[in-house]
């Protein structure tokens, strides 16, 4: 009962979900039979796509655009909602044809399959984040624990000196807490359980952390 699963003798019985991105891992742990969740259909990730970003895509200028780009996507919800609300404010052809090439040229080695493409999707919301101090506070969070508490987020960026110009630790709080609604806001970071908590969805903590790697941040390293 120590981690809250009850004993075998307990007549009221237990059962535990498990998920994973594939099926190796739970084949690995015994599990009997675990069953697929499909990712979103064409229907689906369009409506979620749209939903997201605003209906001014479907105007002609667009339509096929962002079709090509929702598609890039691959149905996983995460990667439809973070990247339709990165292009949200985009509003001119040429700025969705310039993503969708970005989106055909990036890849990760460290993902597979149809992650590559999803992957993709967040690496380029991170790319339109404006600002090397919000890029570097994205790639800071992913180093933390989930429910990571706002005060912790302040002592690293004091002590890594990511801010400019800021002189106390008011100016410091207030500015990590602009920086974090903006994470938010970006679908990119996560509300935590209370007011002075955040969190990161687990599949975008790792294409940070693949981002962070790969451009040779230094002072990212996984714990």
């Amino acid at each position: 009962m120590s981690v809250g699963i009850p004993d075998e003798v307990d007549d009221r019985g237990c059962k535990l979900l498990l998920t994973a991105r594939e099926r190796q891992p739970l084949q690995k742990m015994g599990c009997p039979n675990p069953f697929h969740i499909d990712s979103l259909n064409g229907e689906e990730s369009w409506r979620l796509f749209k939903t997201t970003a605003g209906d001014f895509i479907e105007a002609q200028e667009f339509k096929s655009l962002t079709e090509n780009i929702c598609k890039k996507c691959g149905g996983l919800p995460i990667a439809i909602i973070t990247l339709a609300k990165a292009l949200s404010n985009k509003r001119h052809s040429s700025q969705w044809k310039e993503a969708l090439r970005q989106l055909k040229r990036s890849s990760s080695k460290n993902f597979t399959r149809d992650m590559k493409e999803a992957y993709a999707t967040i690496e380029l919301s991170y790319k339109y984040l404006k600002g090397e101090e919000l890029q570097k506070t994205f790639l800071l969070c992913s180093l933390m624990r989930h429910q990571a508490f706002s005060l912790d987020l302040v002592k690293y960026v004091i002590g890594l000196d990511i801010f400019q110009g800021i002189y106390t630790i008011e100016e410091a709080r207030d500015k990590v807490n602009a920086l974090n609604y903006d994470l938010k806001d970006s679908c990119l970071l996560l509300n935590g359980h209370t007011y002075e908590s955040f969190s990161m969805h687990d599949f975008v903590r790792e294409v940070a952390l693949s981002i962070a790697n790969r451009d040779d941040h230094v002072f990212f390293r996984e714990k």
